[in-house]
């Protein structure tokens, strides 16, 4: 029987469990019969990265503004006050308020949908791939690296988000195979197994010989060296984590930034003023800058405000606090008008770019390992070399807790950068305290170190009624 797929309106249907969310209906079809006609179902997704075109209708997560408002929301990075005292916070006050204790109702179950419903188009990808005969050991490489890395990635989420950190037993359930949607099984797996289907994925593209084209995006070694760092790292301390963890991660973000270097203070004003849409892998931020054309500029003026507008949000107290009067990055969140001040934009075009391993990341990545290791010197060099390029008239760091300041640094570096501070959160099990806003009865509101609103709940409807799902512990009572 001859598989019917889309290719240029591919509407996937039924997200709302795991176990459907590769059901397709047929709609302005085309049966995947040629290489090329692969090659158009692939480039169809990689068009949202580039252009911002929604022709797969599998959006990366990063572009919803839904999630970016919720992730800076939850990380308290905002003067809450302030936000609700503008129109910015006004506008967006239904969204804020369900996100003040930490609980956002439609945000885990968004999240969850679009992160499968992805995977579920990167098995269709590779499926139809490996149904076809004929074709050289390079072409198939070159589509199968792409599908591979963003199938890798959006597991790697997916972790991230739904299973609890230090719980190895409660990993997410994972299909594969485009072909089993309806029969595989949709039991958790550990974060064990996970991990180790990530790796591979990851580990079965490094060791391509086939050189990229000039089409490739998520096809360079160096990504994939990255996002492996990214995954070890995380993994390190989590129940998955194992010893020689931080060494991989430190080995691979070490290749990740070969030819590459951190941005000095003269380059540093420069670093987030993107003027072009389109993709850049010579930015000196970042491995990959992706700037899709058209995309609202409103999601990331709900957040940073607009003081051309009279309109400025403030930074929190607790992040603005962490900079330094010589800190080139204070001026982020402690400028004359105290407005959020780090993405720069003089065209219009490209507010919303998505920085793809940040070069900063990968080095902060390797001071940190080498402190979880225990190898503080090393730790302590990489710390200060790090802000030697963030602060004037540096000489060394003075202080007694190394791992901390890496931990600060990060703060400080990636305020305001999408999951960038909530991801930290959740690896290190911090919580903190937030003023009640418009509640005479509650003084604040406070996320518990190690507490299970860290961890989002698997959506409650139809994942634990049509799947052998475990919810995750404390969501229960929900």
């Amino acid at each position: 029987m001859k598989k019917i797929t889309y290719i240029l309106l591919v509407l996937v249907l039924g997200f709302s469990s795991c176990e459907s969310y590769l059901e397709v209906e047929p709609k302005n079809v085309t049966v995947v019969k040629t290489y090329d006609d692969v090659k158009t179902l692939m480039g169809a997704c990689l068009s949202e990265y580039t252009q911002g075109s929604s022709v797969s209708n599998v959006s990366p997560f990063y572009s919803n503004d839904d999630f970016f408002k919720t992730f800076i929301y939850y990380s308290g990075q905002l003067d809450d006050a302030v936000y609700l005292d503008n129109w910015w916070g006004r506008n967006n006050r239904g969204i804020f308020y369900e996100s003040l204790q930490w609980y956002n109702k439609n945000f885990h179950s968004n999240l969850w949908n679009n992160l499968y419903s992805s995977i579920g188009y990167y098995n269709t990808v590779l499926g139809e791939l490996d149904a076809l005969s004929g074709i050289t050991e390079d072409e198939t490489n070159i589509i199968q690296a792409e599908a591979k890395f963003l199938r890798a990635w959006n597991l790697f989420k997916l972790m991230q988000y739904f299973s609890p950190y230090n719980r190895d037993d409660l990993g997410i359930p994972v299909n594969l195979n485009a072909d089993d949607v309806l029969s595989y099984n949709s039991e958790r797996k550990t974060q064990t197994e996970v991990y180790a289907i990530i790796i591979k994925e990851l580990e079965d593209i490094l060791s391509y010989t086939t050189e990229p084209t000039e089409f490739s995006l998520f096809y360079d070694k160096q990504l994939v060296n990255a996002l492996l760092a990214k995954v070890y790292h995380f993994k390190g301390a989590s129940g998955a984590g194992v010893e020689g963890d931080y060494d991989m991660a430190i080995e691979y973000a070490t290749k990740a930034m070969e030819g590459r270097k951190l941005a000095n203070i003269d380059e540093f004003d420069d670093l987030f003023d993107i003027q072009e849409s389109g993709v850049e892998k010579e930015n000196h931020n970042a491995l990959l800058v992706c700037t899709p054309f058209g995309y609202s500029n409103e999601y990331r003026d709900a957040v940073h405000g607009n003081p051309s507008w009279g309109q400025p949000n403030y930074a929190s107290e607790r992040l603005s606090q962490l900079m330094s009067d010589n800190d080139v990055r204070n001026a982020w969140v402690n400028n004359v008008d105290r407005s959020i001040n780090k993405f720069k934009n003089l065209s219009g075009l490209g507010i919303n770019p998505y920085f793809f391993f940040r070069i900063a990341d990968l080095h902060l990545i390797v001071a940190e390992s080498y402190a979880r290791k225990g190898d503080m010197a090393k730790a302590k060099t990489y710390l200060e070399e790090f802000q030697s390029n963030r602060i004037t008239g540096y000489t060394e760091f003075t202080g007694s807790d190394v791992l901390q300041e890496i931990l600060d640094e990060r703060k400080r570096e990636f305020c305001f950068e999408f999951d960038m501070l909530w991801m930290d959160m959740v690896r290190t099990g911090k919580g903190f305290t937030r003023p009640a806003i418009d509640d005479e009865d509650v003084e604040s509101y406070t996320l518990e170190d190690g507490d299970y609103r860290l961890t989002q709940p698997i959506p409650f409807n139809s994942e634990l009624e049509n799947n052998n799902i475990d919810q995750n512990p404390g969501w229960n009572l929900h």
